[in-house]
């Protein structure tokens, strides 16, 4: 769902297909499926939805727009699916140190000047640090969740 949404959206990461194209484009059986699919990546902060109605068309729909990347991560660490190292919870291997360089130079780019204050940080308080550095972000930035960022 997550890719379908992305091949559909435009520069600014936004999309508006009907529930009933998702579902014949993916080779869905129900509606529910999609509806189910599209309230994870809410959830977990991929996209947001809205209700508008499109100038094109004039007709209400649904619209898609993939989040900021803070948003994303802040979604996830709250919704205990990663840990304050951008790890899944309760996995069971250490990454590998290729998967490990790439978390931090995706998070030294992200963070920028508050990179080094995360890293310094404890294991145990990377979290509580990387939301308060997100939230901060996300508050002094116009729009917030909506800013498309990419992924």
């Amino acid at each position: 769902m997550y890719v379908y949404l992305i091949m559909l959206s435009d520069d600014r990461g936004v999309c508006h297909p009907t529930i009933e194209q998702i579902r014949k484009d993916l080779g869905l059986l129900s509606t529910t499926m999609v509806f189910e699919s599209i309230a994870v990546l809410e959830e977990y902060g991929f996209f947001v939805r809205s209700r508008e109605t499109l100038p094109q068309s004039r007709s209400r729909r649904n619209v898609y727009r993939r989040t900021a990347c803070e948003y994303t991560i802040l979604r996830l660490l709250e919704n205990n699916k990663i840990d304050g190292d951008l790890q899944p919870v309760g996995a069971g291997d250490p990454p590998s140190e290729d998967a490990r360089a790439l978390v931090e130079a995706g998070l030294k780019d992200l963070l920028g000047r508050h990179f080094e204050r995360y890293a310094e940080a404890a294991p145990q308080e990377r979290r509580d640090v990387l939301t308060t550095i997100l939230n901060d972000r996300l508050r002094a930035r116009i729009g917030g969740i909506y800013s498309f960022n990419s992924h």
